[in-house]
């Protein structure tokens, strides 16, 4: 075919020239990304690919017409900025030589509160709406159905708010129709009961780095089969996990980009910091976060990068969250210099009578066994102070210390580790252990895990101790986690300083999830936690009962996961 003439002022490639030619601020990936767009201007034709200035702009003009509904934007106009219209310009405008559209898939990755969500809620009406297709589905897809609402939720809040699609689209609980073409969209989780009988003709993918495996992804992309143009749109940030889909896809569109691989259905934007770049200097927080200073604030930026700074294990989730870098699972949580100043020996004796809270991190069968008592600050003494007992079965030291690498049996000789009879856990001992702390401290609550509901608990209650199920996920482990780097940072906390608490202030990790709460983990199964479990549980009692809300940074990241669809700060 012949080479099209093209208006170098089109949005689209608007972007692209000043992105190269360094007028906007971005990375390495989307120069290459808006290289590519100019490239293939001059080249596509050849290739019998050619770009449609008029569909691009019939998008804009479509999300001109929707209405946000959410936030300090609600009721206003969805004004494009300049890379996503590069992005929904380049998806919808590049076209084959028979007329459908070039591209088959979209990977958009970019740091949090950068509007993903909405761009992908106002795609899947674009699709729904005005794509043409007859009896089309489009789909909401997440890891779970829950996940997989968000952008549903946002996309029918905006059909209810926006005069054009109202009369158009239908809004139910749980789909939107458009009856004048029989389409619908709906939210699918990777756990629904069944996935038989989909026939995709546009697919939303929510933050692919949370997909465990590719089964899901396979089931919907061999469903598109049956339509003639299907996109797929996965929206994220960064993950950790690089035997995942997410890390398969990114690869191939980095293979791409770099020209090392062909696929002309592939459209791939990544916006993350260049490697070599300062993670602390704000300069780079751009290429990152195309929004910032419109739904991101370069203020917010650095106050997060600070208390990152400042807090043991938070370093990795905000180069992941905030400027889209991934980042290794495994995140040595606890800094080893703070934890060495925050050792303060006491005498127990000292704290007889003070109040306590305690926690239970019980093992099943041969594993350590770890009782937590914490201390609040009082009177005089402003520390938070934290004992942590460590039990394991006598018949098993031996066995353990060879089978993990671990001197339990030096350390059970010199007295920190209690030793239960048998070659299982014994729950009588350590719920004679927890009365006779009771009698010498004030135990206001205990906290255990949920799966271990066993009869000790019942047990302990019975001899009027307080249980509180608590569990091990990011809902409850969030804020006493938070609280205990803070506690550490700070050198609020004060530990007993032996061997075994030592060892697992090595083992431990952090965990992160998509809205950026945290949990304690550890990296391999011989490393054990117990401790810090019981340390952060009982923390979180500790808080629950003192009536104290958690941290302000706690508090901050809790209200983004609940406005995780909002176009802005709340």
């Amino acid at each position: 075919m012949n080479k099209p003439d093209y208006d170098p002022s089109h949005p689209t490639t608007q972007y692209a020239r000043d992105v190269v030619e360094g007028k906007i601020v971005a990375g390495k990936w989307v120069k290459l990304a808006c290289q590519r767009h100019l490239d293939d201007l001059e080249n596509a034709h050849e290739r019998g690919l050619w770009f449609d200035e008029r569909a691009a702009t019939a998008v804009f003009r479509f999300f001109a017409l929707l209405r946000l509904a959410k936030g300090k934007w609600a009721g206003k106009p969805f004004k494009l900025e300049p890379w996503q219209k590069f992005v929904l310009g380049c998806a919808y405008g590049w076209k084959r030589e028979d007329g459908l559209r070039r591209f088959r898939e979209v990977h958009l990755e970019v740091a949090r509160k950068n509007g993903k969500t909405e761009v992908a809620a106002g795609n899947s009406l674009y699709l729904l709406v005005v794509d043409g297709e007859q009896g089309g589905e489009v789909y909401f897809a997440a890891t779970k159905k829950e996940q997989a609402e968000i952008a549903f939720d946002a996309a029918a809040k905006m059909a209810a708010k926006s005069p054009i699609l109202v009369g158009r689209v239908k809004v139910y609980a749980g789909s939107l129709v458009h009856a004048a073409s029989g389409s619908k969209a709906i939210p699918l989780g990777a756990d629904a009961k069944t996935q038989d009988g989909l026939n995709p003709s546009g697919i939303s993918r929510d933050e692919l780095h949370q997909w465990k495996g590719r089964d899901f992804w396979d089931v919907l992309e061999t469903a598109t089969g049956a339509r003639s143009q299907p996109l797929g749109l996965s929206i994220t940030t960064a993950g950790h996990n690089k035997f995942s889909i997410w890390w398969e896809r990114r690869e191939r569109c980095l293979m791409m980009l770099s020209k090392k691989l062909d696929d002309d259905e592939l459209l791939a934007l990544i916006y993350t910091l260049d490697e070599g770049d300062d993670w602390t200097d704000l300069a780079n927080y751009i290429k990152a976060n195309p929004n910032l200073g419109v739904t991101v604030r370069i203020e917010e930026l650095a106050k997060r990068c600070e208390q990152a700074k400042q807090t043991p294990g938070a370093v990795n989730a905000f180069k992941r969250l905030r400027l889209n870098i991934p980042t290794d699972s495994a995140e040595r949580w606890i800094d080893e210099e703070q934890w060495a100043k925050c050792r303060d020996p006491i005498d127990e004796a000292e704290l007889r009578g003070r109040k306590c809270f305690a926690a239970l991190d019980l093992s099943q069968t041969l594993d350590l066994t770890a009782l937590g008592l914490i201390f609040p600050p009082t009177g005089a003494d402003l520390r938070w102070r934290y004992i942590v007992r460590h039990f394991l079965p006598k018949d098993v030291v031996r066995q353990r210390s060879e089978k993990d690498r671990v001197p339990y049996d030096q350390w059970a000789a010199e007295g920190l580790l209690i030793l239960t009879e048998g070659n299982c856990v014994d729950y009588a001992a350590i719920k004679l252990r927890v009365i006779a702390d009771a009698l010498v401290f004030q135990i206001v609550a205990l906290a255990y895990d949920r799966m271990f509901a066993l009869p000790v608990i019942q047990e302990l209650q019975d001899e009027g101790i307080e249980c509180i199920p608590w569990g091990q996920g990011y809902l409850s482990m969030n804020a006493p986690t938070k609280e205990l780097s803070r506690q550490i940072a700070s050198g609020e906390l004060a530990h007993q300083g032996d061997k075994v608490l030592d060892w697992e202030a090595g083992n431990v990790c952090i965990e992160t999830d998509a809205a950026g709460n945290v949990k304690p983990s550890k990296r391999r199964s011989g490393e054990k936690i117990d401790g810090f479990a019981a340390m952060c549980s009982g923390l979180g009692v500790a808080l629950l009962k003192n009536h104290e809300a958690p941290t302000t940074a706690g508090m901050l990241e809790m209200d983004e996961e609940l406005a995780s669809m909002l176009w802005g700060d709340s």
